[in-house]
């Protein structure tokens, strides 16, 4: 109670993500996940964004489900 557990994992050279589990006030348990990501430039990088944008999302809102599916059991 009253600490925090976070993990950082570095996934290529341009792509970071964290997850922090930390104890509330109330028992319950916060979970933050923050992906940092160096978007490309260059001719194509206005569309490569857009699909990274999109991929990221989607796979931040799949990992969050299947956590939530873990602690709603």
């Amino acid at each position: 109670p009253g600490e925090a557990l976070a993990e950082r994992v570095h996934l290529g050279a341009r792509l970071t993500s964290e997850w922090t589990f930390e104890a509330t006030d109330d028992g319950r348990t916060r979970v933050r996940h923050c992906i940092d990501v160096v978007l490309p430039g260059g001719p194509f990088g206005r569309i490569e964004r857009f699909v990274l944008r999109r991929r990221i999302a989607a796979l931040q809102r799949a990992a969050l489900e299947a956590l939530d599916s873990l602690v709603s059991i």
